[in-house]
């Protein structure tokens, strides 16, 4: 399928528009070129005989891909957003030490604590993994597959995640 010079320029305006919609405080050059990159695929794409027309089809995945685009540049999950919880990039020259303030004080968090509350196949393995410093040798010591292992430590890192910020959160 192809667009004509006039209805590629629209479409590169409705791109414009919905970069600044879905990317505030992003760069709306990257996020439209993103969006002209969903353009494409959606002419690839695009079924004539669905129920959705073209107009709706390439504005809908100009949405996701652009979205999808934003996902991949932050350094926080969703979930780190709705809690309060942000990260910010910051550089330093050699041998300085970086100026951030600190949101969070890490002398409250008690990961030993934090583990104990874990389900017990993840605690399990987390003090397997403390006590060898491995992944590997951790799944092996539990008799499980390197996999399931990778399984166990990623689990374990989101629970704490969520442990650990839950208890920052909450007041008291």
């Amino acid at each position: 399928m192809e667009l004509s010079k006039k209805e590629f320029e629209f479409y590169k305006t409705k791109a414009y528009f919905i970069a600044r919609q879905v990317g505030n405080g992003y760069s709306t050059d990257d996020l439209i070129g993103w969006g002209l990159v969903s353009l494409a695929k959606s002419l690839k794409s695009y079924v004539p005989d669905s129920k959705m027309s073209l107009h709706n089809y390439i504005l809908q995945h100009l949405r996701w891909d652009m979205l999808d685009a934003l996902r991949l540049t932050r350094l926080e999950s969703r979930d780190d957003v709705k809690k309060g919880v942000s990260y910010r990039e910051v550089s330093y020259e050699d041998g300085e030490e970086p100026a951030c303030d600190l949101e969070i004080n890490t002398d409250t968090l008690d990961l030993r604590k934090a583990v104990k509350k874990l389900p017990r196949k993840c605690r399990r393995f987390i003090e397997a993994y403390f006590a060898k410093g491995d992944l590997q040798e951790a799944a092996q010591e539990l008799g499980i597959s390197k996999e399931c292992g990778y399984q166990h430590h990623f689990q374990a890192i989101q629970a704490l995640r969520t442990l650990l910020t839950a208890d920052l959160t909450t007041p008291g």
